[in-house]
């Protein structure tokens, strides 16, 4: 009898022993992730309707960056959490997803948000709760914010690199007929409106400006302008891949040069891209050096313009976080925009300057349209 009570005393000894060491090890977890400042970013990006590639590829890239960042983290580091909804392509859906996200998580510092018309939608609610919107969208109606990083090329970049093209060629006289149609949508309005000026500036008599949207004809749009000598289209989907390879057809002749979003496979994948008239305004990276940036990540696929933005805005986050960490600071709008505001970064083999407006100053170049893929 002594010596059973022994053995029990025995394994309830042991068993104490492994419960304190079980206790101890999640105890130390749990301070550990205690430790870890936790950011909350809300992702909005149209995973359905039109712009519906852009999304996917937004979520793809936002999520490998996010665990890319997650897996270097040790103890007293910053620990990044995504919550993704649908904008559906439109500002209502935007402004829906907005609020499921507010409705189901507290404290999200940030929000992602993809679209002119979804970033301009959400702006009023971000600035007054004092949260830092990063916009994956080019639209001046986002100036009167102040808690913002644009990441994207401006109207005024865009533009610049436009005009500086048509004066190395013989369009800029008095007989051209330069046609501008633009995506009825804010981004495709400001920079139509902005281009609009600026040639006519240039004494560009016959500028014509025009939009479509997703019931357009494209084939009598292309009709209607087929005497254009010079054509820029700004917009993104397939439909401004179906209004370039219209233009090709009905109007051969014509220099065509398309806005940024071109690069992605629904617009060029219905033109002709080997056609020598065919430009688009791209960032001035090459192809290498572009891939270089996801050689880590098992990115499934070529990296193309969004991915680089998504990239570049996640980066320029961690290093507001950062700035804003060491300096004390509580992870609000104010102080994480305040903190990329009027600086340099180098990021990879990449310099960055961010405007005192919270505008990401890239360089761009005209490019031509069969370079895609290269």
């Amino acid at each position: 009898m002594n010596k059973n009570k022994q053995v029990l005393f025995g394994v309830i000894a042991v068993v104490a022993v492994l419960c304190i060491a079980v206790a101890l090890v999640v105890n130390q977890g749990r301070q550990t992730e205690s430790n870890k400042d936790v950011i909350k970013i809300g992702v909005i990006i149209p995973l359905t309707g039109a712009a519906s590639e852009f999304g996917d590829i937004n979520q793809e890239t936002s999520r490998l960056m996010a665990d890319s960042f997650n897996k270097e983290i040790q103890e007293g580091n910053t620990l990044y959490t995504l919550f993704i909804e649908d904008s559906q392509t439109t500002a209502k859906g935007a402004l829906s997803a907005y609020q499921k996200i507010e409705g189901t998580q507290s404290d999200v510092q940030i929000y992602s948000v993809e679209l002119s018309s979804a970033a301009s939608t959400v702006a009023p609610f971000t600035q007054e709760k004092n949260q830092f919107l990063i916009c994956i969208a080019g639209t001046d109606a986002l100036s009167d914010y102040t808690h913002i990083l644009r990441v994207y090329p401006s109207p005024e970049s865009i533009c610049a690199e436009v005009v500086e093209f048509l004066n190395g060629l013989d369009y800029n006289n008095r007989q051209s007929k330069f046609s501008i149609i633009g995506i009825d949508d804010e981004f495709g309005r400001s920079v139509s409106n902005l281009l609009s000026q600026s040639l006519k500036d240039l004494d560009h008599i016959s500028v014509s400006t025009d939009f479509f949207s997703a019931s357009t004809d494209t084939r009598s749009q292309a009709i209607k302008y087929n005497d254009s000598d010079v054509f820029f289209i700004v917009g993104f989907g397939p439909k401004m891949g179906m209004l370039i390879k219209d233009i090709q057809v009905h109007a051969p002749k014509a220099r065509i040069i398309a806005s940024p979003e071109f690069t992605l496979s629904d617009v060029y994948s219905h033109v002709k891209i080997d056609d020598p008239n065919l430009f688009y305004v791209g960032f001035d990276i090459a192809q290498s050096e572009l891939e270089d940036l996801f050689v880590n990540l098992k990115l499934t696929r070529k990296p193309n313009l969004l991915d680089m933005l998504v990239h570049d805005a996640f980066c320029l986050v961690r290093e507001s976080v950062t700035i804003v960490k060491e300096s004390n600071q509580q992870f609000i709008g104010q102080n994480l925009s305040t903190a990329l505001k009027g600086k340099s970064f180098i990021i990879g083999k990449r310099n960055f300057f961010v405007d005192q407006q919270g505008n990401v100053q890239y360089r761009m170049k005209i490019r031509q349209a069969e370079e895609i893929g290269k």
